[in-house]
């Protein structure tokens, strides 16, 4: 029992890294320009008519500038050539309510396409027209519509967190030129020795075997080529792929090199590929398709969606929880938002807080938001995309918040988000997007309502940084529960996965040792995650939904840590850097755990892997590694004595 709810701790207080002198006035701190508009933009908000009332903010702006309209008279918001994702068919929509052949084929009709649709769900994933949207909007069979955006990876081409280790780094690393026989294809990673998974094949006898072993990813093109030079083995299996995504094309291929990872690692494991990039429904359809269908131990995954719930499980979650009640063990990629100990966090959490007057008083009711020192708080880094949500259950926000950004003058709203939230059906969610990247120095400003309640918030900036910032990114899926919040005996459990450089073990034949030597990498998400909702909404402490007041359930997040930075033989992934990295190096160390003892529980595993993790960061459990870094041959001998 203790290791299933190891993961979650007693509520404490997170505070912002701000300063927490009260704010008397802000006549000063946002220009007269600025709040002229943002009040014509509010009061165009409470203007709406009931159809567009069912529109995310984004798509009222796109349909008016589509007409010549400009929204609240400021110029330029809503071009619908940067400001929703724009393809050959229409904008990127997600659509709620009726799934029925009329709606399907009245997108068609218009011109748009349907990517993905679930009928239980009562969801649909399409491009529409963006002169269609109200048209489609004003059916009775939709109950809402949002601007979706594509996910995101998380791998790339990021910075390291230490120095190369004599340049091993920036080569192939062929392990079949060391004459080393016990590994397979043209490279492997530098995982296999910094995890000791060959110390574990050696000592123990284990590899995996026995193991099935589900990636979940963009896409999987450098399969075929990967099984021709033995850095796949040939009964890997391409079950759910891409056909167009999101992106409106094909993936990466980052997928393949997630596999190759787990491959290098525990060569005995049979490897299954299903695409996570045609919308979340479909991502959490196929979830449970590599569980339920190919009988998946291991399922591991490196995406997220800007609008998966902070505070709360959403869709992806929710089938996270299924595969795991079931008995699978998941891992996350914690995600590459930063944090607050480098320095890095794009995140900012905490109770709203009503600033003083502003020099244009904004419409009856509505309130600024103060950071602490300001009523506005700038982006330090570009970023194409901001969200704000606030802790009402999804489907059911009674509170309206809205936030508007304003250029680094302050002079100018360059973006904002002001959707209608009125109870049922709404989601407690506002996202604005630019193509154009939100330059460096924008100044993000958040308002309630009239009668909102005050809320717990979550700023997002996808990536980028804030001048005013806390921990806390990692929120969705990449901070999961799995069923062990709602179910103390649940069989499975689910990691979120942080990363640490795998040259950190200064040599490609060492193993990491733990300690101040093995920092995990500054771009690696943080936690902790606060839940304040359980999967079906139900609040976990009624009537208490703030941070000040120790409201909700606070889980450890991320979980454990593993390598990035390694290379593969997959082309663009040479070295492969990010959580994306990292995640499949400890879902292969689950497997090799797995395989020494089959009938291992969940909670034997979790508690192999987390007990004998090498301790990094702050002294035991911390917001940036969890556990520490996943050893296999230390696990092995856990989970055999």
């Amino acid at each position: 029992m203790k290791a299933l709810i190891r993961g979650l701790v007693t509520p404490v207080l997170l505070l912002a890294s701000v300063s927490s002198c009260a704010v008397s006035a802000f006549a000063q701190d946002i220009s007269d320009s600025a709040m002229q508009q943002i009040r014509a933009l509010l009061l165009e908000k409470e203007a709406r008519s009931a159809t567009q009332r069912k529109l995310s903010a984004s798509l009222v702006y796109a349909g008016n500038a589509a007409r010549g309209v400009a929204t609240g008279g400021v110029t330029d918001l809503g071009n619908p050539a940067s400001s929703v994702h724009i393809g050959p068919q229409g904008a990127l929509v997600k659509i709620k309510g009726t799934v029925s052949p009329g709606l399907l084929n009245a997108i068609g009709q218009m011109g748009g396409r349907v990517i993905y649709s679930s009928a239980a769900r009562g969801a649909i994933q399409a491009r529409v027209p963006v002169t269609g949207l109200e048209g489609l909007a004003a059916r009775g069979d939709v109950r809402s519509m949002s601007a979706s955006y594509p996910p995101r990876l998380s791998g790339g081409p990021l910075r390291r967190s230490s120095p190369p280790s004599a340049g091993i780094d920036a080569l192939p690393f062929r392990f079949g030129k060391l004459g080393m026989s016990f590994f397979l294809g043209s490279i492997t990673s530098q995982g296999v020795f910094t995890h000791a998974a060959n110390t574990a094949a050696a000592t123990y006898g284990v590899n995996g075997s026995g193991i099935k072993v589900g990636v979940l990813s963009d896409s999987a093109e450098a399969l075929a080529m990967l099984i021709g030079t033995g850095d796949l083995p040939p009964g890997t299996l391409n079950v759910a792929d891409i056909d167009q995504n999101l992106n409106g094309g094909p993936g990466s291929s980052e997928g393949s090199a997630m596999m190759e990872i787990i491959y290098d690692l525990a060569p005995g494991v049979q490897l299954f590929f299903a695409s996570a990039y045609n919308g979340e429904d479909s991502f959490a359809d196929n979830i449970r398709l590599l569980r339920n269908t190919y009988h998946c131990d291991v399922i591991v995954d490196d995406v997220s969606y800007s609008d998966e719930p902070a505070f709360q499980d959403g869709v992806i979650a929710k089938a996270v929880n299924d595969v795991t009640q079931d008995g699978a063990l998941y891992f996350s990629a914690a995600g590459n938002g930063g944090n607050i100990t480098n320095g890095t966090s794009g995140t900012w959490e905490g109770d709203f807080h009503p600033a003083g007057p502003a020099g244009t008083p904004l419409p009856a009711g509505y309130t600024l938001h103060s950071f602490g020192a300001s009523s506005f708080v700038r982006l330090t880094a570009a970023t194409s995309l901001v969200s704000l949500q606030w802790s009402d259950p999804f489907g059911n926000s009674t509170n309206d918040y809205d936030f508007f950004i304003l250029d680094q003058a302050g002079t100018t709203v360059i973006g904002a988000s002001a959707t209608t939230q009125a109870g049922a059906g709404y989601d407690p969610i506002e996202e604005a997007f630019r193509v154009t990247p939100f330059p460096v120095n924008s100044r993000i400003v958040v308002v309630a309502r009239a009668g909102a309640q005050v809320r717990a918030l979550h700023l997002g900036t996808w990536g980028a940084r804030l001048s005013v910032s806390t921990s806390g990114e990692t929120h969705g899926h990449n901070a999961p529960a799995g069923c062990a919040l709602s179910n103390p005996n649940c069989p499975g459990l689910a990691f979120g996965v942080a990363a640490v450089g795998w040259n950190s073990a200064r040599g490609p034949l060492r193993a990491f040792v733990g300690g101040a030597s093995n920092p995990s990498e500054p771009f690696s998400s943080d936690g902790p995650r606060r839940m304040f909702f359980y999967p079906d909404g139900t609040p976990i402490t009624p009537g208490n939904l703030r941070f000040g007041t120790n409201g909700g359930v606070v889980l450890t997040k991320p979980d454990i840590t593993a390598a990035d930075g390694v290379t593969t033989r997959t082309p663009g992934f040479s070295p492969f850097y990010g959580t994306s990295a990292a995640a499949p190096h400890a879902a292969a160390v689950a497997a090799i755990v797995k395989s020494a003892r089959p009938s291992a529980t969940g909670a034997e595993i979790f508690n192999a892997l987390t007990s004998t993790a090498l301790d990094i960061r702050a002294a035991g459990i911390d917001r940036d590694s969890g556990y520490g870094i996943v050893m296999a041959p230390a696990a092995v001998n856990a989970i055999l004595h």
